[in-house]
């Protein structure tokens, strides 16, 4: 992968080279082995959270208070399932806020990864349902005994509904790209 230097914008042949490089080829190399001592091949979310950095030209936070870029949150879920937000005991109020401002990447994905799709939702569409479980994440967090976590979700129908295809990858290759990019 050749890194260009400067502010970082969105860059589809970039984000092309790293799929195949570190998604779908390093899962097909490691399938085999995966598969002789049953494991089930998960791609670790940093690896997706910088796709979809590289996707988008955003950065990550280094933090792990809030959205996973400085714009962005990124969710990854096998395809047809839904997208699980997860709200910690300390940090639950900045990361409700951040879900409301940033815009949202989802990725759905097969097993293999051999087949991908990533959509964008703004976070202002999203911000209705986020504050819903505001309430709940309260109640979650007070009293005697607080919960450690506080766990919902986004529902793929949803994110297909309101979502814009920035990518689709079929048989490992790419098939569509959004206008925005």
């Amino acid at each position: 992968l050749k890194l260009q230097t400067g502010v970082p914008t969105p860059n589809l042949a970039l984000a092309e080279k790293f799929y195949k490089t570190h998604l779908y080829e390093a899962n097909k190399t490691l399938e085999p082995i995966l598969d002789l001592y049953n494991f089930k091949s998960q791609i670790p979310a940093w690896k997706f959270e910088l796709f979809a950095a590289i996707l988008v030209g955003d950065l990550g936070r280094g933090e792990h208070k809030g959205a996973d870029l400085i714009n962005h949150e990124v969710k990854s879920a096998l395809n047809n399932t839904d997208f699980e937000y997860q709200y910690h005991c300390k940090s639950w109020k900045e990361k409700l806020h951040d879900d409301c401002r940033v815009d949202h990447v989802f990725i759905s994905y097969e097993a293999g990864v051999a087949e991908l799709d990533v959509r964008l939702v703004a976070g202002k569409v999203l911000a209705p349902q986020f504050l819903s479980w505001e309430a709940a994440l309260e109640t979650a967090y007070t009293g005697n005994q607080p919960n450690s976590r506080f766990r919902k979700r986004i529902s793929f129908k949803t994110v297909k509904e309101e979502g814009q295809m920035l990518l689709q990858i079929k048989a490992g290759k790419l098939f569509q790209e959004s206008l925005l990019l």
